[in-house]
């Protein structure tokens, strides 16, 4: 480019490194838009010390805070997750984030759309561990009368529900007496 700006004349380099510049910087300046337009949160909501309980909606996903579990202002943002292509069991994942600790552990209520065949029963919470490149149980409720997932936790990042296979014996179990 420095040759293509030498070789158009002297007298308009400073136009054309302009133009370069202003290329260059406008590409960068695309790919930073582009990069927080598909990382920034869908919904950020700021959160103050309460002592009473209270829900943050989002798209389904709920976020149950407890009275006393925010012991100062946090700010708590929810994004829709990617489905991870290598583990088909994982469904309905959601980044949930909050800026710092808690006090009591808080319900993250995920809306779950079952695969085929699948039954409420078979659900559980999941956490993505990215330092062990693998999801991780969570302590988990199915609420029976309205089918809702609800996972505890302290601290934040990817969830989703995990639909486990029905438990079937294989044809040859033995099972002793003393099992």
């Amino acid at each position: 480019l420095f040759v293509v700006v030498v070789l158009l004349c002297k007298g308009c380099g400073f136009f054309v490194l302009g133009i370069v510049g202003g290329a260059i910087g406008g590409a960068a300046l695309a790919a930073v838009g582009v990069y927080f337009w598909t990382t920034r949160p869908a919904h950020r909501e700021a959160l103050g010390p309460s002592d009473e309980d209270r829900v943050v909606a989002y798209e389904g996903l709920k976020v149950h805070v407890p009275g006393g579990a925010i012991p100062k202002e946090r700010s708590l943002a929810i994004s829709p997750g990617k489905p991870p292509k290598d583990a088909p069991s994982v469904v309905s994942p959601w980044e949930v984030s909050l800026d710092g600790d808690v006090e009591a552990p808080i319900g993250i209520e995920v809306p779950v759309g079952l695969p085929r065949g699948a039954r409420r029963v078979d659900l559980g919470g999941v956490t993505w561990d990215p330092g062990a490149k693998r999801w991780r149980s969570l302590e988990s409720e199915v609420n029976p009368r309205t089918g809702a997932l609800t996972l505890y936790t302290s601290h934040f990042s990817l969830f989703a529900a995990r639909v486990s296979p029905p438990l079937v014996p294989h044809p040859t179990l033995r099972v002793d007496a003393d099992d």
